[in-house]
């Protein structure tokens, strides 16, 4: 068909094309407000963002572990876990058994404790790996808060942590040099909906057992501390030094794959340290002996393998009993 370009259309069509860059602009602009005015309450669509105007964001096509190299994608996710697979120690229970004969501790979580938690949950989390939306559970409060209360409290009473809320997947996070070296990557567990719920209403039980036992000085992992108020006071400390005229000497160490190693016999003993008995000390038990994981990259998943050591990267419970 042949094309009409009469005067009258080309000045129509330049109208129109100069009309839609004008709008483009100003839909773009009010995108870009969208995700700066947003990025406190949602943080995943600004970090998604800024990952897709990088130039090199993703994982390469072709990644190396030692004398290794995956070709495709389902090799890159099968290089990774033996990569974080590794990282992992073997641990001999040793007498972690005799412990929990100790007092009974029971914690009994009301409906209310549960519907607020409810209320509190991030509609942007992750769905993975059950696919069970984290808005599910917070639209449906009313109905599913005396169901979760008495499936939670039967976990407490039993000392019981159910299997499947064991499952958690590894997402690749690129920490140091090349990016095609497994060896450079940092694995964080994503569990599901579910047992992260579980867990943030346990935390506040345990973080109060805990609190007291921690040293001042530590600012990681404690309420109303971070890496913000440890630099605070370190640089008050050092200036304060100097205009005293005192020697200032600094050591900073930093303890590779500290989450990972450490003996779950180690952890369960300072559990019970911690004045953490009977079904709940079953339950934390159970939570960190039989975890297991399997590493995913966009629609790759590789085989599963056992956790026995350390303790779950990404959730609200790994900091406490670290």
């Amino acid at each position: 068909m042949q094309k009409n370009f009469t005067p009258e259309n080309v000045v129509s069509y330049k109208q129109l094309l100069r009309s839609f860059k004008v709008l483009h602009r100003e839909a773009y602009q009010v995108y870009i407000n969208g995700i700066a005015n947003g990025l406190k309450e949602n943080p995943k669509s600004f970090w998604k963002f800024v990952n897709s105007r990088r130039k090199n964001s993703g994982i390469p096509e072709v990644m190396t572990y030692g004398n290794r190299s995956s070709t495709c994608g389902q090799e890159t996710v099968e290089l990774f876990a033996e990569y974080f697979k590794s990282v992992y120690q073997d641990y001999n229970p040793g007498t972690v058994n005799n412990l929990i004969f100790r007092t009974a501790d029971l914690l009994e979580l009301s409906h209310r404790e549960v519907k607020q938690g409810l209320s509190d949950l991030d509609s942007g989390k992750s769905a993975e790996p059950d696919r069970l939306p984290v808005k599910y559970l917070k639209e449906f409060k009313d109905e599913l808060v005396e169901l979760l209360t008495t499936s939670f409290n039967s976990s407490f009473s039993f000392g019981y942590f159910p299997p499947l809320w064991e499952i958690s997947h590894i997402t690749s996070i690129h920490n140091k040099g090349p990016r095609s070296d497994a060896e450079n990557y940092q694995g964080v567990a994503i569990q599901s909906a579910m047992p992260t719920f579980f867990e943030r209403l346990v935390y506040s039980y345990l973080y109060e057992r805990i609190a007291g036992r921690v040293s001042p000085t530590q600012h990681g992992y404690l309420k109303g501390k971070s890496v913000v108020t440890n630099l605070c006071e370190f640089c008050s400390t050092v200036t304060d030094s100097i205009s005293k005229g005192y020697q200032v000497d600094c050591i900073y160490t930093n303890m590779s794959n500290a989450f990972e190693v450490e003996g779950i016999n180690s952890i369960m003993h300072a559990v019970a340290d911690s004045d953490i008995h009977g079904k709940m000390f079953e339950c934390s038990r159970m939570h960190l002996e039989s975890r297991t994981q399997y590493v995913k990259v966009h629609n790759n998943s590789s085989r599963s393998f056992g956790v026995h050591s350390g303790v779950p990267q990404g959730c609200h419970l790994g900091p406490v009993y670290h």
